[in-house]
């Protein structure tokens, strides 16, 4: 027993374990062990021991304990026994550990990466001499469903400079036992209002990611995201969960442009088909058809190329449902100042606009970012040219009775010529996320409503084939989102350029919505169980058992998850949904209903 005892003192002199705690809300304190190791092979054999069953755990600790009294204390030191103690603890909170990667050298300055499942939570903690002193990180799950992880703006330093970042995850209603993560540093400062952006670096790619390999997470199922508060989620189409792959962070090496890109170092950093298993879905569907019947007027999309591309979206989805009488424009604006008084032409486009335009939607901000301008425009002047159009731009529209939106800024992908250092193209997230938290603080301060997009695209940042614009399914979804969510589908707004101003709270009149899930019961049935629904009927009954409406669930057989919707005008009298299988199966199948 004493050998088993001496072979763990010498990893831990090896190692240098330290117990560390950090602080916590309201006082509290928080304790988990941090380990500091040069040898990976080292890490591996304390996180190996450290993260066994809390059985386990728990024998081992008192064998310890035991031995403390029986052997001399200089076999079993007692930083052993502290460490064990607060390992104990933090298993207790039902923490997780996610493997470090080791091949990278910005992973070195991490002491632990931790996921706490029953809260949806995240988190990173990094050494206190470390080389990137101020890591900005982007993270994302993946697997049966996408998240991306959203970082706590506060951050916690212990007191001797050990920091701590944290981010909670949505977890969308579909049961999922794990999912890939990955955790990426982007850049290792924080830009503040008088930070300069133009010589600052992002972190190479080959080298910015924290998280290991196939790295994981188990979930915890009975942690549901509200779907009241998301605009709806990505999912994974393919029906065998052993062929799911991490979705890793797209980018471009250098030398990597067309035709080059084809050659073998390049093909697989910039792949864009890892994004094509995933699906959206909203999680309340919507008929602008039926809403969109009888109303009239015009959407104007202000901005430049992602604008312009939004705006084609919104035309194409107007056609393809046979909405004549709302007309689609794009009012080209390339930087900030275009929307201050320094334009020449602004009084004029304004009195335009108010022809043209019910509603206004505002992105601006890649240009300002972009390589054309010899460096991006400074955070502070950003905010006084958007500040300035506030009064000059969107105070006449807004007059005019015409509701004023702005929306997200997109993230590019992590193009070749943004990944320079010193870069020669600013649109980074970083800097992105800056000009977005300056259009957030206005909108707030002018009561202007900024229209959150984020579902459709964030999590898809790095999806842009041409490393840019959302020129697939994503750009469409929010082109989507955005007509009928806050623009087209308030119709009384939309009825006359002249009716109303911005109405806040207005809902959307809701839909039925019956989402059946890929397992019948739980996540270790057969993948093939929604067969058995192959052409089933559902109907919505009346309180008499009278059917009201009956559709169809079509082939089912190679869909892991769909749903059916239902007019508005068939709800009010509804009273109970009837499912009816064609299977002439003897095994009785659950399944999950939703109904909205």
């Amino acid at each position: 027993m004493c050998s088993v005892f001496v072979v763990w003192w010498e990893v831990v002199v090896v190692g240098g374990v330290a117990a560390q705690g950090r602080e916590l809300a309201g006082g509290k304190r928080e304790t988990a062990p941090a380990f500091r190791v040069s040898n990976h092979g080292v890490r591996s054999t304390i996180m190996t021991m450290t993260n066994m069953g809390t059985r386990r755990l728990r024998i081992f600790l008192f064998v310890i304990i035991l031995a403390r009294f029986l052997i001399p204390s200089a076999i079993i030191p007692t930083p052993i026994l502290r460490i064990f103690a607060k390992q104990f603890s933090h298993q207790n909170a039902s923490s997780q550990y996610i493997k470090v990667n080791a091949n990278s050298p910005t992973a070195a300055d991490v002491v632990r990466i931790f996921h706490v499942p029953n809260e949806s939570k995240i988190g990173v903690s990094f050494r206190p001499n470390r080389t990137c002193v101020d890591p900005q990180l982007i993270g994302r799950l993946s697997g049966v469903f996408l998240s991306k992880i959203q970082w706590n703006d506060e951050r916690s330093i212990e007191d001797n400079g050990e920091l701590t970042v944290e981010g909670h995850y949505k977890h969308h209603p579909l049961p999922a036992e794990y999912l890939f993560i990955e955790i990426i540093v982007t850049m290792c400062q924080q830009f503040g209002m008088g930070d300069d952006a133009k010589y600052a670096c992002l972190v190479a790619p080959e080298n910015h990611r924290l998280t290991d390999e196939n790295a994981t997470i188990e979930l915890d199922n009975t942690v549901r995201e509200d779907t009241a508060s998301s605009i709806g989620f990505w999912y994974n189409n393919k029906l065998n969960l052993s062929s799911i792959t991490p979705l890793y962070t797209r980018y471009q090496p250098p030398g990597c442009r067309k035709p080059a890109a084809d050659i073998e170092h390049c093909t697989g950093p910039v792949d864009v088909t890892r994004f094509d298993p995933y699906e959206f879905t909203f999680t309340k569907p919507f008929s602008l058809r039926d809403q969109l019947r009888d109303t009239e007027g015009g959407v104007c999309f202000v901005g430049q190329s992602h604008s312009r591309v939004l705006a084609g979206f919104a035309r194409g989805i107007l056609r393809q449902h046979y909405i004549q009488n709302i007309s689609i424009w794009h009012y080209p604006k390339k930087y900030a100042v275009n929307l201050t008084r320094s334009e020449l032409d602004l009084e004029s486009e304004l009195q335009r606009m108010q022809q043209d335009c019910s509603k206004v939607v505002i992105g601006m901000g890649q240009w300002d970012a972009g390589r054309h301008g010899g460096g991006p425009t400074s955070f502070s002047e950003y905010k006084r040219l958007m500040n300035e159009s506030m009064v000059v731009f969107v105070k006449p529209l807004r007059d005019a009775h015409i509701d004023v939106y702005f929306r997200n800024m997109h993230y590019n992908s992590l193009g070749d010529i943004i990944l320079q250092c010193p870069p020669t193209d600013w649109r980074n997230p970083n800097v992105i996320d800056m000009y977005t938290r300056i259009i957030k603080q206005l909108c707030q301060e002018y009561d202007v409503p900024f229209i959150d997009t984020g579902d459709t695209t964030h999590v898809m940042w790095d999806r842009q084939v041409d490393w840019a614009h959302f020129k697939d399914v994503s750009g469409e979804l929010e082109a989507l989102y955005l007509l009928h969510r806050e623009l087209v589908s308030r119709a009384e707004s939309l009825t006359s350029s002249k009716a109303s101003s911005i109405h806040h709270g207005d809902q959307s009149p809701p839909t039925a919505l019956v989402s059946i899930y890929r397992w019948c019961s739980d996540i270790t049935d057969p993948i093939h169980c929604l067969y058995l629904l192959s052409n089933a009927t559902v109907s919505l009954l009346d309180g008499q058992g009278s059917i009201i409406t009956t559709q169809s669930t079509g082939d089912t057989c190679d869909k892991p998850y769909f749903r059916l919707d239902f007019t508005y005008s068939f709800l009010p009298s509804a009273n109970k949904i009837k499912l009816q299988s064609t299977s002439k199966s003897r095994n009785p199948v659950h399944f999950e209903v939703e109904v909205y």
